[in-house]
Order: structure tokens, then C-alpha cells, then sequence
């Protein structure tokens, strides 16, 4: 795999950017999560090999990190007084009624503005706002959910898949996409 930007980038993340095929990426988690897919680079070539595999690959010595996050159903859906849609990704459940998220739209959201959330179908749920606080570092925004954060995600959040997916999140994907480890 070739990186897709010169090397003298400025981006210190260009290194890790590649090309990859829109079918090598799966849409879908494997039916059994041990199925997944692991790449070996402990060789002279890289290797395909299973989820499986992880234990003989170990050697004394060797760290394992463990993954113990859990997805949370932070995709939130929400509409404005005038009527336009808002979309939130809640960056976490927050303390207390605040919590910092991402908004798309977000350059006309003002302070004190309040969204009404409602479900994936559209329909407003009584009780169930954000109101713009203000902006936050790189880009986010900080609002206040009532009536919490942790219950709005419960009652109308999404998994928040990511967009090159390029699928809206089923079901499924609530336990499919977690770890074994949460």
C-alpha cells in the first residue's frame, strides 16, 4: 500500500494514509466475533490471518492492550425552530446535564439556541432537548441535554457508524459492534 500523500506533508498523520479498495472494507462485522480479521506483520511479509490466531502469535514478554471502550448510542437527531435538521454526535455522556458534541450543521447554531431531539422517524419527544452553551475547542460544541445526556442516548441515540460505511446502523450493530471486552 502506497501512501496517498508525499511524505514531506505537513500533516503528521499523512504517513498512515493509504489507498484502500472500497471492497476490502467490511460493511458488516463478521457473525462471530472471533472471526475477524488480523493482519500479522511480525514477518519479513505481512499475513492475513484470524482473530483466532492471536494466542499462538503471543510470546513471553509480549503487551497486550485491551480495548475495554463501549460504543455508545451518541448519534442523536434533533430539529431547530425554524425547522431545519441538526445532527449531534455526543462526545461522551457527560456530567450531569452537559456534554461536549460534534453538530452538522453547526456553524448557524448559536448560543441559547434550543433543538428539539426526536427519534430516527422524526418525531419530537416531549422533554427531550440540547441547548447551545457555546463552542468548544476544535470545533465542538457544548450543550445541555436534558433531560441527561445518558438518557437521550438511551431513548433515541444511534451507534455512530463511520461514514465510509456508508449505511445508516441496524439493530444489530448495537452488540455486533462492541467489544467482547465492555
Amino acid at each position: 500500500m502506497s501512501p496517498a500523500r508525499s511524505p514531506a506533508s505537513p500533516d503528521p498523520l499523512a504517513a498512515f494514509d493509504y489507498d484502500l479498495p472500497a471492497d476490502r472494507v467490511a460493511v458488516h462485522p463478521p457473525d462471530r466475533r472471533d472471526g475477524g480479521r488480523l493482519l500479522d506483520l511480525t514477518g519479513a511479509t505481512a499475513r492475513d490471518r484470524q482473530v483466532t490466531d492471536l494466542p499462538g502469535l503471543l510470546r513471553p514478554g509480549d503487551l497486550l492492550v485491551v480495548n475495554d471502550t463501549r460504543v455508545l448510542h451518541a448519534r442523536l437527531r434533533a430539529r431547530r425552530a425554524t425547522g431545519g435538521q441538526v445532527e449531534l454526535m455526543l462526545l461522551g455522556a457527560g456530567d450531569g446535564e452537559e456534554v461536549e458534541a460534534m453538530a452538522r450543521p453547526a456553524r448557524r447554531l448559536k448560543p441559547g439556541e434550543v433543538l428539539q431531539l426526536h427519534t430516527p422517524d422524526g418525531v419530537a419527544v416531549p422533554g427531550h432537548t440540547a441547548t447551545v452553551v457555546g463552542r468548544s475547542t476544535g470545533g465542538a460544541m457544548r450543550l445541555v441535554v436534558r433531560p441527561s445526556p445518558a438518557a437521550a442516548m438511551e431513548r433515541l441515540g444511534a451507534i455512530p457508524l463511520p461514514p465510509y460505511l456508508e449505511r445508516p446502523a441496524e439493530a444489530s450493530d448495537s452488540v455486533r459492534y462492541q467489544t467482547v471486552f465492555a
